[in-house]
């Protein structure tokens, strides 16, 4: 299980620090026995699932255990992925807001409806 840590450093370098510990980690990861890495399951958790979002096509799912909200760009491009997210968020979280997780929700379920019924 990865568990990456936001290093507040922006959104693309969020992803690219995502992308290299990924990259690291399957080409270090224990061997099968036949000399290839053993594939990682493709769920992501994330104590703030910024960079999860950020590279969506990675994942099969992801679980968001408190962060930032979502923009409007990574709900479309993990609704048009079709990829499970659930966020979740302690309510007396004494760091970031509940309303935070409540956003991202808001913002996924209108993308999710936006990508099954698109406008015509």
């Amino acid at each position: 299980m990865l568990a990456p840590q936001h290093q507040r450093v922006g959104g693309p370098a969020e992803a690219d620090l995502l992308t290299k510990m990924l990259d690291h980690f399957l080409k270090t990861s224990r061997s099968t026995g036949n000399g290839s890495a053993q594939p990682p399951s493709r769920t992501a958790r994330s104590c703030c699932g910024t960079r999860s979002r950020s590279v969506p096509d990675l994942f099969a799912g992801g679980l968001v255990t408190g962060g930032f909200a979502v923009n409007a760009d990574q709900a479309e491009a993990i609704a048009t992925a079709e990829i499970p997210l659930w966020v979740t968020h302690g309510v007396h979280d004494h760091l970031l807001n509940i309303n935070l997780a409540r956003d991202t929700r808001t913002a996924l379920t209108n993308a999710y409806a936006a990508a099954a019924c698109p406008a015509r």
